[in-house]
């Protein structure tokens, strides 16, 4: 099976990316590893590496531009949400120029285990992807079996975007009309009763999520295990990466869980269940984490601190970098609290 990461945009291929792609190609040795990207300059440095590579079209330029009018910031970290299913493009391409089957994408940021069952996904037709919520869904790994699953995928989510350009491909994933139009498998991502999910999952949800789970005998993370574990990502807190937290927005309840490695292998366990996990999404992009020496260490370390709950750590380089941004953040609401009590102080005074 070919394992296929796309990284689209003018950035240069971020240190993570990088080490990821050193993993894949040491742990993987009989897989092809491919990156595809519009861009040369990172292209060049995935052949450094070994990398199977493919420069796709840039789609920023063949992009409508009465959607790009109304989509969301794409000044937003170059682009993020519309590159997240400009990839999907990308994917379509490559599949159709070289008639490409069997392709397993990941996001860069994910972190596929040792013993990830490749054979497992022999019996899937279609797409494979791993459900966060009923309803919405994330590409961390997406199995495609052929250039048809994959094409369908980009008209579907075509549709989408133009009707709704606020849409972001978690949603057009995880919307339940792409299943009336090609074969999806939620692929497992958790297991175990109602105590293990947040009590607003119902049973449906809840069975969607744990679906299949000991046939593969294992789990796959859409985003919640790896944000768990690894940390979410320092961007969003002004340069704090914060670990063992609950997302209260994920269906999965993380801390319910016991998670321990055994044999250099990584499980999770309920009260009566016990399952491997396959992978990681690496939401906090911590490029110790894909250099998994000595059996990866820093994981391990990783997971016996989670037994101790929520910790903060600052990563020092994205903390100056925010600084400016936070500073003027603090001073806004600042303002707004002095503004608030003046008006408060005005209003009784009138009365």
């Amino acid at each position: 099976m070919e394992i296929v990461l796309v990284y689209l945009g003018k950035k240069k291929l971020p240190k993570y990316v990088i080490e990821n792609l050193k993993y894949l190609k040491r742990t993987f040795p009989k897989n092809i590893i491919t990156l595809i990207s519009e861009n040369s300059q990172n292209l060049t440095k995935a052949k450094e590496l070994g990398v199977n590579v493919y420069q796709c079209t840039d789609f920023y330029s063949v992009a409508p531009k009465e959607y790009l009018q109304k989509a969301p910031d794409l000044k937003f970290r170059g682009g993020y949400w519309y590159l997240t299913f400009a990839r999907f493009f990308a994917l379509n391409e490559y599949c159709e120029e070289f008639n490409r089957s069997n392709i397993l994408h990941l996001e860069s940021d994910v972190l596929l285990m040792e013993n990830f069952p490749f054979d497992k996904f022999s019996k899937i037709n279609g797409l494979g992807f791993p459900l966060v919520n009923q309803g919405y869904a994330a590409a961390s790994i997406l199995f495609i079996r052929n250039h048809s699953a994959i094409s369908i995928l980009c008209d579907f989510t075509k549709e989408r975007i133009y009707a709704n350009p606020e849409l972001t491909d978690m949603y057009i994933l995880g919307s339940s009309d792409l299943a009336e139009r090609v074969e999806v498998t939620y692929l497992p991502t958790a297991f175990g009763g109602a105590k293990h999910f947040q009590n607003w999952v119902n049973q449906i949800d809840r069975e969607n999520l744990c679906k299949d789970v000991s046939e593969f005998g294992g789990i796959f993370d859409g985003i919640s295990w790896g944000q768990y574990l690894a940390g979410e990502d320092p961007r969003n807190h002004y340069g704090i990466r914060k670990l063992y937290r609950n997302q209260t927005a994920h269906s999965i309840a993380i801390n319910s869980f016991k998670i321990f490695f055994l044999n250099h292998e990584l499980y999770v366990s309920s009260e009566s269940e016990l399952y491997k996990i396959y992978s990681l999404h690496i939401h906090s992009k911590d490029k110790r984490l894909f250099i998994a020496k000595n059996n990866y260490a820093f994981l391990k370390d990783r997971v016996i601190r989670s037994k101790n709950g929520q910790y903060s750590e600052i990563v020092w380089v994205t903390a100056f970098k925010f600084f400016p941004l936070r500073a003027k953040n603090i001073s806004k609401k600042l303002v707004r609290r002095v503004l608030k009590k003046k008006i408060k102080k005005l209003t009784s005074f009138q009365k």
